[in-house]
């Protein structure tokens, strides 16, 4: 749906010699996203070739990410990108990836506390989507969530959605935003409906997966020297607030990359302890 969307408007997007005269204040998309097609149409005026160009930029990325964090087992987490969400990333949210990418990049800022790059790299993100905004609270899920709990989880989960129930949210976070129009216009998009009973129950069985990868590194007490279990329970966040607000539950998109490591790490670290307890007990 989204690639067909996209590629609607590719023919409306400006060349580099029509950026100048570009009306990005009231444009539709952010600024770099024309920005990008631009330079793409200057090239060859064909979204296939645009896509392409994205695919180029996308996939590299993420490989890259992924035999960096996960070394071990980098065809595994290769394989359930494939399988579960090259098309997405590659033909769905053009966009997002793109902010995803550049989340990925800046990962080693984000572990190294190093806030000044990190954060300049997030506000070049938002000129992309505003979807990246999620990116600039990253780090204080270091700060929360530094030990895997699956009770916290639960209780987590439980507590943000008795919240949202009560106060409106929705209100809340439009009056906040009401200084950006484009912003603002979003924000209504995705926050105008109430999710119901058969959507809360889908978004919940999305959850136990990682409900069930937290309680297994607690109950064998796996570590690891580069943890991403503050980010995944980052997520546990997000779904809690998706169950009565529709759409936020598409910002789960910054953290799959780092679900995907997470669950490969844990799967084999667990398969690896069985294994050895079936042979000593065999033996």
């Amino acid at each position: 749906r989204d690639t067909l969307m996209y590629m609607s408007v590719f023919e409306e997007c400006p060349t580099l010699d029509e950026l100048k005269y570009f009306d990005f204040d009231t444009a539709q998309y952010n600024p770099l996203w024309y920005i990008f097609n631009a330079v793409s149409k200057s090239i060859y005026d064909d979204f296939f070739f645009f896509q392409l160009i994205h695919a180029c930029i996308v996939n590299p990325i993420f490989f890259s990410f992924f035999r960096k964090y996960c070394p071990n087992y980098y065809f595994s987490v290769i394989l359930l990108y494939y399988v579960g969400y090259f098309c997405y990333f590659n033909m769905e949210v053009l966009r997002e990836s793109l902010c995803i990418c550049v989340l990925l990049l800046v990962t080693r800022f984000l572990l190294e506390k190093r806030w000044l790059p990190y954060y300049v790299m997030c506000v070049l993100a938002l000129f992309m989507h505003y979807s990246a905004l999620v990116m600039f609270l990253f780090p204080l899920l270091f700060v929360f969530f530094k030990r895997p709990s699956w009770v916290y989880q639960v209780i987590l989960l439980v507590g943000i959605f008795v919240f949202t129930a009560v106060v409106n949210v929705p209100m809340l976070l439009l009056s906040a935003l009401s200084v950006d129009e484009q912003l603002m216009v979003l924000a209504e998009k995705y926050l105008d409906k109430e999710r119901n009973l058969m959507g809360m129950l889908s978004l919940l069985l999305q959850y136990l997966p990682l409900l069930g990868m937290i309680f297994l590194r607690e109950r064998y007490n796996i570590r690891q020297k580069i943890d991403f279990t503050p980010i995944v329970m980052g997520v546990v966040v997000i779904y809690a607030f998706s169950l009565n607000l529709t759409g936020l539950n598409r910002l789960v998109n910054y953290f799959i990359p780092f679900i995907l490591i997470y669950t490969v790490n844990t799967i084999y670290y667990v398969v690896s302890r069985v294994e050895v307890k079936f042979t000593l007990g065999y033996t």
